[in-house]
């Protein structure tokens, strides 16, 4: 169709046109998610399996548990962000100055967690899973950006 037939077309339906060609347009862009940390899991006092990541998508960012991820049930299973190294977490201690992320959902399957936008991300070197009913730590993951490709 011509350049010229579109705009009679657009005349002749009084303005519908430019609506569905609107509408029908493809997205000027995708959405786009930015990496920020991802990594394994490392054991504590159980095995954690999966991989995880925390992205930052429309001005939000979120911790992202793999298809994989599965880890033993617990009653109080939650999930912190941690100022310290793995290698100075307790079961008592693991959580002392840590931020909650969110309790977890369930214990396999692809998760996804919104972190509070007040959170700066810079302060924290670790991600752990804590059972907070018996001062357990579950294991842990140190914080660290993706491998360049």
């Amino acid at each position: 169709m011509t350049s010229r037939a579109v705009a009679r077309a657009i005349r002749f339906a009084g303005g519908i046109g430019l609506v569905l060609m609107f509408l029908l347009a493809p997205a000027a862009s995708a959405e786009t998610v930015e990496t920020l940390f991802e990594g394994s899991w490392t054991k504590g006092g159980y095995a954690i399996a999966g991989g995880w990541k925390i992205v930052a998508e429309d001005g939000r960012r979120y911790v992202v548990l793999d298809e994989d991820f599965e880890t033993r049930r617990a009653p109080d299973l939650k999930l912190f962000l941690s100022k310290r190294p793995l290698d100075e977490l307790g079961d008592r201690t693991a959580t002392r100055g840590a931020v909650l992320i969110a309790p977890l959902e369930r214990v396999s399957g692809g998760q996804r967690y919104a972190i509070d936008p007040d959170v700066d991300l810079s302060r924290y070197r670790s991600l752990l899973i804590h059972c907070e009913r018996y001062s357990k730590y579950w294991g842990g993951a140190e914080l660290e950006p993706p491998d360049e490709e």
